[in-house]
């Protein structure tokens, strides 16, 4: 007949009042336990639904923290220092300061070998031929302490650490006057074998994981 087809929403809302009136009516029904199970129901539901939201905000949270850490990292003196190591370009030195026993630590560019390669010069903003130790730290070493710090805290991810920084971490760590600047400061320091372990702990999780995806 004209006008006695119904929607599926119209027939899909009648079929839940029905149930609900049957449901009420139902006198064998326990309104306790069953209002405790839906309260139950409903805060398993906000409760998944806030664990969602949170999800999404640690993601975005997250992709922030690493974006700002690659803009650190990827800026003039760190690059100009790979360059100079990554060329072997780098010698590892110290000095006794007058009056004392102590030995300054630094690093002097190989001016020889410098000097034959003018092609070096282009990534230089600045040439100097001597660095210190704590130019050293807080410029190179300490980038890649930092990495092993946040890979064991769960702050960054392996893969994220693999694919952005693995060259750099593999280049620099296997590096002599880079071991010879590490090894030198261990002994010098009271407790010096934990210096530097963050490291050693990136530079070998890294190797694990590019291995492990080439087989």
């Amino acid at each position: 007949m004209l006008g006695s087809d119904k929607s599926p929403t119209c027939c899909w809302w009648g079929l839940m009042v029905n149930f609900f009136k049957t449901l009420l009516c139902s006198p064998n029904i326990d309104w306790t336990a069953t209002g405790t199970m839906i309260i139950a129901l409903i805060t398993s539901l906000l409760a998944i639904i806030a664990w969602i939201q949170l999800e999404k905000a640690n993601n975005i949270s997250k992709a922030d923290f690493d974006q700002r850490f690659k803009n650190d990292f990827f800026n003039e003196k760190t690059r100009q220092l790979f360059m100079l190591f990554q060329y072997d370009l780098m010698v590892f030195k110290r000095e006794f300061v007058n009056n004392t026993d102590d030995e300054f630590p630094y690093f002097e560019v190989d001016s020889t070998q410098f000097d034959a390669n003018p092609i070096f010069a282009i990534d230089l903003a600045e040439m100097k031929y001597r660095y210190s130790a704590y130019e050293i730290d807080e410029f190179l070493l300490g980038h890649f302490e930092d990495l092993g710090l946040f890979c064991k805290k769960g702050l960054m991810d392996i893969e994220f650490i693999y694919e952005g920084f693995s060259y750099y971490i593999e280049k620099i760590h296997s590096n002599k006057q880079i071991q010879n600047y590490i090894s030198w400061t261990r002994k010098e320091e009271d407790d010096g074998e934990d210096i530097y372990k963050n490291f050693d702990f990136i530079f070998n999780k890294v190797r694990c994981y590019g291995k492990s995806k080439k087989n």
